[in-house]
């Protein structure tokens, strides 16, 4: 007897006794008791059929109390009516002992439902299905769970499920406590199956990178779509990737199994060399390969399109047998050919076969559902990727041998060179020293230039400083003894002068302590508040055609910084800004601070600097307006960004054109290590 005739027999058996009034609806109520952590109702379920799919809750409770309901007509643990557009009501007729819990969860492990409405008593409605958001459900997880709370007094609970895909309604009702412990146990096991899957297609990805050797693309590609076929199947792709594209889930599973069975069927004509041992079986895999590709991408295009794609559904399934027919086949004949690595070819592919009967055998209920009938087909598939590996491994040992036997021919060959090689190598080497022993003259030659560069510049700075002191000092003591006010602002101006000659000479040797790098550098504690203003007050008489501000902040502002360099830092800032600024016009100088940094900012009101300019400005030599009257060498600003960022700090532009600029240097709170720069 065939799977129909069973089907056909079981079919009319219970409509027999349905007739005879045996399985007439009478209403058998389920008491849930505290031993029992999961328990099956579908031997106490009911069920109507709505075939115009347009009654509600209330009809249905009006047709409850005429005993419309009748059992359902089924030996299995689940209920199947198989294609059909009407919709299907559940009743549960439920209560509980006195000291079983009050919270139970109702599963339906079953994806392929498109609606389910769930009706508990005293409560609204719960609509969920594949066709509905995932915020739908309301348990997070890949099946449809409902908690329900029980009284000891039978209450009925009733589920309204439609769907264009064959109806399989499958029931368990679980205690809180152990529906958690059992979704964790199947998370864990699923996550070690595509976990597995993952380190599979990595590593074998990993081979074709080292050995180029297409073999391991093609079976990364057909692990990895497998493993994605299986994972979208399970319901894990529409719960964590496509969440809100569920026309998209309904096909998934079938692109992504398309696209391994089309790998698979490439891997198989790589492996086996089918192209040289059997031409023929070589171009009919190559064939159902290009359709499989072809189906998975009619798939894509029909859900891009909106059209209804069963022509490349079937496809898939279709393609499939063939396919696996011919590759044990061909498996066959070249492991009698020699081919040793072949039999964990056939091995895998026997081990993938029967997980498929095994799953099949249960959709028929031939099989009882199990943790083994129920995942066959991933166990299966597992087992047949962990051979494929071994035979990819076998292959490998046998290529090992002959890159060793070639290996011995190479070193014969290189032996004959070495001596040529040696030759050249030490002509080279002779060459080589000749160069550097040039190199290191010319180095010694710079260095040498370059000290009495520096040695120069020491002593022109000590031969002006000396004669500038004098001067100081002078007009110090004239400055006390003269009360005139004219007097007094004209030696004010010169002693502004003196003292800015002398801070030019300052910054013109912090150029080579900054090249001279972190020997020369010398930290010390500098209030800002205090310092900052002694520095402007010198700067108002220098720059007398520009009025200079200076707002501090409340808070007492200290930074580690080599006082001297931070100087040239500020005079470089005001000076620019006092330079392309008009005449009369205002320059800010003002404290910022955020978290751990305090700033000092200059701004002018000058014509701003365009924002495609705001980075080429620190470089050496470059002036963004070369043809204004007040120009300099171009350095100003790159050896300001030098120091910020050697006392770990950084600078900031705001400026748009016609609006002016503000240069705002940004210095850490706290000590500055030097030490750990990257110079």
């Amino acid at each position: 007897m065939n799977l129909t005739s069973q089907k056909l027999t079981k079919f009319f058996l219970y409509s027999a006794l349905a007739l005879l009034g045996l399985y007439a609806g009478i209403s058998h109520g389920l008491q849930l008791d505290s031993s029992e952590s999961m328990v099956n109702p579908i031997s106490s379920v009911q069920v109507l059929v709505d075939p115009t799919g347009n009654l509600n809750i209330e009809d249905i409770k009006k047709l409850n109390s005429k005993d419309e309901f009748k059992t359902i007509s089924t030996i299995g643990d689940e209920a199947n009516f198989g294609f059909s557009n009407s919709a299907y009501w559940l009743k549960l007729a439920l209560s509980r002992s006195a000291g079983a819990p009050s919270i139970w969860i109702l599963e339906i492990p079953f994806l392929g439902l498109e609606k389910i409405n769930f009706y508990g008593p005293n409560r609204g409605v719960i609509e969920t299905g594949s066709s509905r958001p995932i915020q739908s459900r309301p348990i997070f997880n890949r099946y449809y769970a409902f908690p329900m709370t029980l009284k000891e007094e039978t209450q009925d609970f009733y589920i309204r499920v439609s769907s264009h895909s064959p109806i399989s309604i499958p029931l368990q009702i679980w205690q809180e406590e152990q529906f958690s412990k059992s979704v964790q146990k199947d998370t864990m096991l699923q996550a070690l199956y595509y976990g597995g899957i993952g380190v599979l297609c990595i590593f074998n990805l990993l081979l074709f990178v080292y050995l180029r050797d297409r073999n391991y693309l093609l079976y990364f590609f057909f692990a990895g779509f497998i493993g994605l076929g299986i994972f979208a199947g399970n319901g894990y792709g529409r719960l964590y990737f496509w969440i809100n594209f569920p026309e998209w889930d309904g096909i998934s599973q079938s692109v992504f199994l398309g696209l391994g069975a089309g790998s698979a069927w490439l891997f198989t004509r790589a492996f086996l060399n089918t192209k040289k041992f059997l031409p023929k079986i070589d171009q009919a895999l190559l064939v159902i390969a290009i359709l499989l590709y072809g189906s998975s991408l009619g798939l894509v295009v029909a859900y891009l399109c909106s059209f209804t794609p069963t022509i490349f559904l079937e496809a898939v399934p279709l393609l499939s047998i063939p396919g696996a027919l011919l590759t044990i086949y061909a498996g066959i004949k070249v492991w009698r050919a020699g081919q040793q690595s072949a039999k964990f070819f056939l091995l895998a592919w026997g081990a993938l076969c029967l997980g498929t009967i095994v799953a099949g055998l249960r959709m028929f209920d031939l099989l009882p559902s199990n943790g083994f009938t129920s995942y066959a087909l991933q166990i299966s598939s597992s087992f047949e990727m962990l051979l494929l590996s071994f035979a990819l491994a076998d292959r490998i040992q046998d290529e090992r041998l002959l890159r060793e036997k070639a290996q011995i021919e190479v070193l014969q060959t290189k032996e004959q060179l070495l001596e040529s090689v040696k030759a050249s190598e030490e002509k080279l080497e002779k060459t080589v020293l000749v160069r550097t022993n040039d190199l290191r003259g010319l180095l010694e030659n710079e260095k040498r230039l370059r000290e009495q560069y520096v040695r120069f510049g020491s002593m022109i700075s000590h031969e002006f400083r000396n004669p500038l002191g004098i001067i100081e000092t002078q007009l110090a003591l004239l400055n006390r003894d003269e009360d005139t006010l004219k007097l007094k602002k004209r030696v004010a101006t010169i002693g502004s002068a003196t003292h800015r000659l002398a801070m030019l000479f300052d910054r013109w040797l912090q150029g080579d302590r900054l090249d001279s790098k972190i020997d020369s550098v010398r930290p010390c504690a500098i209030d800002l508040n205090h310092w900052l203003s002694d520095l402007v007050e010198k700067c108002r008489v220098y720059h007398s055609t520009h009025t200079l501000t200076l707002n501090l902040i409340g808070l007492k502002a200290v930074i580690m910084a080599d006082e001297k360099m931070l100087q040239a830092v500020v005079l470089n800032l005001i000076d620019n800004a006092c330079k392309y600024s008009p005449a009369e016009s205002t320059v800010t100088i003002k404290m910022k601070h955020r978290p751990g940094m305090i700033g000092i900012s200059v701004s002018d009101q000058g014509h701003g600097i365009h924002a495609s300019n705001h980075l080429a400005i620190y470089d050496e030599y470059r002036q963004i307006n070369p043809d204004q009257q007040s120009r300099g060498m171009g350095l100003g600003l790159s050896f300001v960004k030098k120091i910020i960022e050697l006392h770990s700090g950084e600078i900031e532009l705001i400026s748009e054109l016609n609006r002016g600029s503000e240069f705002i240097a940004w210095f850490p709170e706290g000590p500055v290590n030097f030490l750990d720069l990257n110079l």
